[in-house]
């Protein structure tokens, strides 16, 4: 796991020194985006999150059409997919996520490689006739080569055609806070917010724990093309390892983020 920055720590205090929430950053992501399986880091959600900031000017256009022709469409236009390599007649979403956009000191950038390569075991289930499918979201993942002397900038994953248009032509979506993402040290702090913002609208919302370890500890084996849920089958092992730690720090978070769980 990424260390705490000065930067990082500083945007806790700011959080806790109680904002008012209107005032924060808000994210608008689709639940498909929310609902990907897999088994993340702390620093892969933030991955995630600050790819959705970039797309925020697209998602609200989109729905701002949605309000008056009732339907969403392509979130993209057909010049944002291309192929990422001159042998490769695929087309690709390629999304750039700056290292310094993370949260974190350049000594620690290893970790954000190491998230960025982990990125290709997280998939997107649906079922397609009668059958589940599982596809690797973000199947290439790009790394600035470590040059001595010269700070690495970026890293760029690729998101094919199909699957982008697949993920955020889905509605619908929710809003979150983009500090609470950034608040969290627990691996699945996070991804559990996340889960109960997509559905505070219910009030109450309860999820079977199969489900949710299926969410949370998916891993996904390129070469067999299977997904499997294998760690902390015990739920005991299960609510002492992910679930006590991601409760603790959102109750400590809970009157500036609007959300609990038990």
């Amino acid at each position: 796991m990424a260390r705490k920055s000065r930067k990082a720590e500083q945007l806790k205090q700011e959080i806790i020194s109680s904002v008012p929430a209107e005032q924060r950053k808000m994210i608008t992501q689709p639940i498909t985006f929310t609902y990907l399986n897999g088994e993340m880091s702390m620093m892969q959600t933030r991955i995630q999150t600050t790819i959705m900031e970039k797309l925020q000017g697209k998602i609200k256009k989109a729905l701002e059409r949605k309000s008056k022709e009732g339907l969403i469409g392509d979130l993209f236009d057909s010049e944002d997919y291309k192929p990422i390599s001159p042998d490769d007649r695929s087309r690709y979403l390629t999304f750039k996520v700056a290292y310094s956009e993370l949260g974190i000191e350049p000594q620690h950038y290893n970790d954000v490689d190491t998230a960025a390569k982990s990125m290709q075991s997280i998939v997107y289930e649906k079922e397609v006739e009668g059958k589940m499918r599982y596809t690797v979201a973000f199947p290439v993942v790009d790394i600035d080569k470590d040059v001595p002397g010269k700070r690495r900038q970026n890293i760029y994953l690729h998101m094919t055609e199909t699957t982008a248009k697949d993920l955020f032509r889905i509605t619908p979506y929710h809003r979150y806070l983009k500090d609470a993402i950034f608040l969290f040290s627990s691996n699945y702090a996070g991804r559990i917010y996340l889960l109960i913002n997509a559905n505070k609208q219910l009030g109450t919302w309860v999820i079977s724990y199969e489900k949710l370890r299926k969410i949370l500890l998916t891993t996904y084996d390129k070469e067999t093309k299977k997904a499997t849920v294998d760690k902390y089958r015990d739920i005991n092992d299960f609510k002492k390892r992910v679930l006590e730690p991601a409760r603790r720090e959102i109750f400590e978070a809970a009157d500036r983020i609007d959300c609990t769980f038990e």
